[in-house]
């Protein structure tokens, strides 16, 4: 982003919640985010921590960033929508990109500077990737574990992926 460490300010706290992990930050820097072109322009000077980690997401805004533009999120629709003195914003996610992020996040796994020493038993169950089972209880699932079907016969392009290990209840009542 062409700052380098230099220009970061110390951080007095760690950051938690990466996989439940609290990690050092390696500093904090203050950039202005601008959203929006034109006189539909919305620039805000936001504050970030910045982490050395394998994460899908170049940066990630949380609750103050929002609430400091006033955005308005639909997660189910990935869209954003933020007031500026000439109109409204809209800001559209792209599913497909969201869900590849999720899963390289999924199958990342690399373990970040860790301010608490794990156990052994847990820093090898860490190393593991995620079961079918892991998955499914948290309703995210690889590619590899979906399959295609028809929604109607009439219409071949049509289809949806539902999960493989679905009870047949399940996948006749989704079909």
């Amino acid at each position: 982003m062409g700052f380098t460490e230099k220009n970061l300010h110390k951080s007095q706290y760690p950051l938690i919640g990466f996989r439940g992990k609290r990690i050092e930050a390696l500093g904090k820097i203050e950039l202005n985010v601008t959203f929006g072109e034109g006189n539909t322009q919305r620039t805000e000077l936001r504050t970030f921590d910045v982490v050395d980690i394998a994460y899908p997401y170049s940066a990630i805004f949380g609750r103050n960033s929002i609430i400091k533009f006033a955005a308005v999120i639909n997660q189910a629709y990935l869209c954003m929508k933020i007031p500026t003195a000439g109109g409204v914003i809209t800001i559209l996610g792209n599913q497909e990109e969201a869900r590849r992020c999720e899963d390289n996040a999924a199958c990342a796994m690399k373990n970040v500077h860790a301010i608490e020493a794990a156990n052994n038993d847990e820093e090898e169950e860490e190393a593991k990737p995620p079961s079918f089972e892991q998955h499914n209880k948290e309703g995210v699932m690889p590619v590899e574990h979906t399959k295609k079907v028809l929604l109607c016969e009439d219409v071949p392009d049509r289809t949806v992926m539902i999960g493989m290990g679905l009870e047949e209840a399940e996948e006749s009542r989704l079909i």
